[in-house]
């Protein structure tokens, strides 16, 4: 199931990625079983094969059976270099984690991020230049750039302060993971270091993906801020694990941009355009997934959220789309919910007072309320005609 690549992950320096890089246990997993390596309830196996269960979801860091474990799935890239390169992004989780990293996002000033035609012109020109200060070759525009990218960032921070520190802290956690991935993935596949950067940077002009899926962008930005600083500070990485500044706040301290003068952005036809059609996507995108849907169950109630995947979120005013996941507590009992929700919400993300589940099947109603096939028993009182749970 898996490859001599992947087993070897435990007898490698991963230092050649990270300095003392921190390794935590991992799995390589499919829908049927786990391949587990190097975790401390297993001292005497390098691995064992365990069953699938509910707590192995996504490519990410968990807490399995007490210690932190990353986890990817199988089939979730094209091929193994790729598939390397990943989990060494998420074994840097880990790693993040056993030296106790703190600088994590609000997801839910994600989530509510405003579409702002000007904060979306401004933050594509930043990207762009933040690019180029990277990838030029001439010195002097390179620097350029480099100030540039500054100027345009702090400008947009002047008007969106109570959302920019969203994307600061997502570039603190991801970027240096992604960083850790780059070298990974050159290492693994053959292609030249200079050839990787050209293909993870490719996402930092992309003027729409960076409106439509804001907190994946913030991987990439954070990614070329870790090269700007290979150039700017030869252990910059020893010295960012031991401050508690975000990493654009760390890499301001080695440049000067004093002097410089900001380009002005205005607001083109494209950019109203591509705001216009992420915002009918995303109003499209609720009506669409109850109407398809062959069955909706609606539960009504208190509703505590304990897991979401940022990635696959859709917001609206007061309400969020879960693509594929979602874990719930109701009533003392957590369910892992593994199809589109609804969720709507008074104040905060994470406090719902009701859900919309989409089935392929109707539940079977049972005594004090319906159970839903590969999700659990709700108790409360269900109404037939609706399909609606009241707990």
């Amino acid at each position: 199931m898996v490859s001599a690549m992947l087993r070897s992950i435990a007898t490698r320096d991963l230092s050649r990625y990270w300095p003392d890089f921190k390794l935590v246990a991992y799995a390589i997993y499919d829908s049927e079983s786990v391949c587990l390596f190097n975790h401390p309830a297993y001292p005497e196996a390098t691995s064992i094969c365990l069953p699938w269960s509910e707590a192995f979801i996504g490519n990410t860091i968990i807490l399995f059976q007490g210690h932190p474990t990353a986890i990817v799935k199988k089939d979730s890239c094209p091929d193994e270099a790729s598939l390397f390169a990943v989990l060494i992004h998420e074994l840097f989780h880990g790693h993040q984690y056993l030296l106790g990293e703190s600088r994590f996002p609000d997801e839910i000033k994600g989530v509510t991020y405003p579409l702002l035609a000007g904060n979306a012109a401004r933050r594509n020109c930043e990207r762009r230049h933040l690019y180029h200060a990277v990838m030029e070759t001439d010195q002097k525009a390179r620097d350029e750039h480099l100030r540039q990218f500054i100027l345009h960032r702090e400008a947009r921070a002047a008007n969106i302060e109570d959302f920019i520190a969203y994307e600061l802290l997502t570039e603190t956690v991801e970027g240096p993971a992604w960083y850790v991935e780059l070298k990974a993935f050159a290492d693994q596949s053959g292609v030249t270091l200079e050839d990787a950067v050209h293909r993870y940077g490719e996402a930092l002009l992309d003027r729409e993906e960076s409106v439509r899926h804001l907190r994946r962008s913030c991987y990439s930005s954070g990614l070329f801020i870790c090269l700007l600083l290979d150039r700017l500070c030869a252990d910059w990485e020893k010295q960012f694990q031991e401050t508690d500044q975000s990493l654009y706040s760390f890499f301001l301290q080695f440049v000067d941009v004093e002097g410089s003068n900001l380009d002005a952005v205005p607001v083109t036809e494209e950019t109203v355009n591509i705001l216009k059609r992420v915002q009918k996507e995303r109003a499209a995108a609720f009506a669409t997934v109850e109407q398809e849907a062959p069955v909706v169950v609606t539960i009504n109630g208190a509703i505590r959220v304990t897991g979401i995947d940022p990635m696959n979120i859709t917001a609206g005013e007061q309400i969020a789309l879960h693509r594929n996941f979602l874990r719930v507590l109701i009533s003392e009992q957590e369910y892992l919910i593994q199809h589109p929700v609804i969720a709507k919400y008074t104040n905060h993300l994470f406090y719902c007072h009701q859900l919309k589940i989409m089935l392929d099947e109707p539940p079977e109603i049972v005594e004090h309320g319906v159970l839903i096939k590969g999700v659990g028993e709700f108790r409360g009182r269900f109404d037939e005609m609706s399909f609606t749970l009241s707990i």
